[in-house]
């Protein structure tokens, strides 16, 4: 018996031609395929380039739909005149949403904490939805790690993005792949805060407070009577007040709060002291009698509508309406158990804060109303609930900010209704000592506190709206709490605990 044999291994080639995603369909093409007769095709599907093996279909053509969709493709080829072997395909894929999108995206903005930057699409091709999503990298050419909650075609650079690189990737609706725009960076630090050496406010000593006169001027005030003023915010000059009304039986008065306006610098601190320059270098005592005695504390003043407002504990509550030499009594919308820590004046109304979550609003600076915000200046720790002290207020751009202990924050277009804000960075251990606002943007400085309560670790943040906010990465203050800031001139000039006073130019 002789045994035939019919054919032997196929020759020839097969290819794949076709988009590769979904909605297309493939075609299998043989090339110089050896034998005859019905060419068989079996269509195979895997995760990988090189685990094709599960059969999905047979025929020449393949319909490419959702369930491939990630996965890689080949044909296998027979003929009933080679039945020893067959042939495969080149495997294609991944297999795509969709056909490639083409153009480019790019960013605008300044690579900086707290900036916003913006993705440009008009050089995208195609039509459709887009989507968004932020990275960032060590390096411009590692820019792999995707930013939660970044998905929005605008980005605020938070103090996570310091030091790094951004870039961001774009998808559009009926496209398989994505377009990613080029990396930039380093981001620099929101701001570059400079501590100024030798300082003159003394040994262990606390800055308080410092304003500028929106000329030329700054004045900065502390514990035991210190005063100074800088032209330009770096070098400081002190004032002797010996002869003030700050001195009392040989010791001279923490001043807490100084103010410019209407041509007059204002100082005001314990035991109902006050005085008033027109310069900032020479002082003149204001006649402490309208403030009450040295259990007084006078902690803020404010100027605005033709009226300045000073407040403090023990039910005090003055206005003047002149250059601050004769005041007038008001009365106190706290009473006598919760202290004014701050005062401020915008869009025709004056918002008073203090101790205990109190507010109060007045349209006059003499009639008060009082605005429920405890439930914003609440801290909670497990069943706990503490009201927290509202540490300052101030209004500019259209909008209220005020800010206490527990980092808490809220904001406000008209003063009265008040809306909480979310994520602050200063985090719930600690306190917001001021807000300041200045070239077109917010700054909030404070230190860690244990329920109001500070002790060091200084905190600053910066926001363009005032509820996305977003940490300084460095601050210059150390474990010192900051307790004022203001703005003038393109310069930030920040004081704190330990006679620090540090500046950032704006730029």
């Amino acid at each position: 018996m002789i045994l035939i044999l019919l054919g032997g291994d196929l020759s020839g080639t097969v290819t794949i031609t076709g988009n590769a995603y979904v909605g297309q369909t493939l075609t299998a093409n043989t090339d110089n395929l050896s034998g005859g007769g019905n060419i068989s095709y079996k269509w195979y599907r895997g995760n990988t380039a090189d685990r094709v093996y599960t059969e999905i279909g047979t025929g020449r053509n393949y319909f490419l739909t959702e369930t491939d969709l990630g996965m890689y493709i080949n044909v296998y080829v027979t003929n009933p005149n080679s039945i020893r072997s067959g042939i495969f395909s080149n495997v294609i894929g991944p297999i795509t949403a969709g056909p490639p999108l083409t153009g480019t995206v790019s960013i605008t903005g300044t690579a900086k904490v707290g900036q916003t930057l913006t993705a440009n699409t008009g050089s995208l091709g195609g039509s459709g939805s887009i989507s968004y999503q932020w990275k960032r990298g060590d390096s411009a050419g590692a820019v792999n790690t995707n930013i939660t909650n970044a998905t929005g075609s605008n980005y605020i650079l938070s103090s996570e993005d310091f030091g790094k690189y951004v870039a961001v990737s774009v998808t559009r609706s009926g496209f398989g792949s994505n377009v990613s725009s080029t990396a930039i960076g380093p981001v620099a630090d929101a701001m570059n805060w400079v501590q100024v050496s030798n300082s003159i406010f003394g040994t262990d000593s606390s800055v308080n407070s410092v304003a500028y006169n929106g000329n030329n001027q700054w004045v900065a005030v502390g514990n035991s009577g210190i005063l100074a003023y800088s032209a330009n915010g770096e070098s400081w000059t002190k004032v002797d007040l010996s002869n003030t009304a700050f001195v009392l039986s040989g010791s001279v008065a923490n001043i807490n709060a100084i103010a410019y306006a209407n041509g007059i610098w204002i100082a005001v601190g314990n035991r109902g002291r006050a005085a008033t320059s027109t310069n900032g270098t020479t002082w003149t005592g204001i006649d402490n009698s309208p403030f009450g005695g040295n259990t007084i504390s006078i902690n803020a003043i404010a100027y605005g509508n033709n009226r300045w407002i000073a407040g403090g504990n023990n039910d005090v509550m003055r206005t003047s309406t002149d250059n601050g030499s004769t005041w007038t009594n008001l009365t106190h919308p706290f009473g006598t158990s919760n202290a004014i820590n701050s005062i401020a004046y915008g869009n025709n109304r004056w918002v008073v804060v203090g101790a205990g979550g109190k507010m109060a609003t007045s349209t006059d600076g003499q009639t008060w109303t009082a605005v429920d915000v405890t439930s914003i200046f609440t801290y909670t720790v497990g069943s706990s609930q503490t009201v927290q002290a509202i540490q300052t207020v101030a209004y500019a751009n259209n909008q209220w900010i005020a800010a206490g202990g527990g980092g808490l924050m809220a904001t406000s277009t008209n003063g009265t209704t008040w809306t909480s804000v979310t994520g602050s960075p200063f985090s719930s251990t600690a306190t917001i000592k001021t807000v300041a606002y200045g070239n077109n943007k917010w700054v909030a400085v404070g230190g860690m506190s244990v329920l109001g309560v500070g002790f060091g670790s200084a905190r600053i943040a910066v926001s363009t709206d005032g509820k996305n906010w977003s940490s300084v990465a460095n601050t210059s203050f150390g474990d010192d709490q900051i307790k004022g800031i203001a703005f003038g001139n393109n310069k930030w000039v920040a004081v704190g605990d330990n006679r620090k006073i540090a500046y950032a130019n704006d730029n």
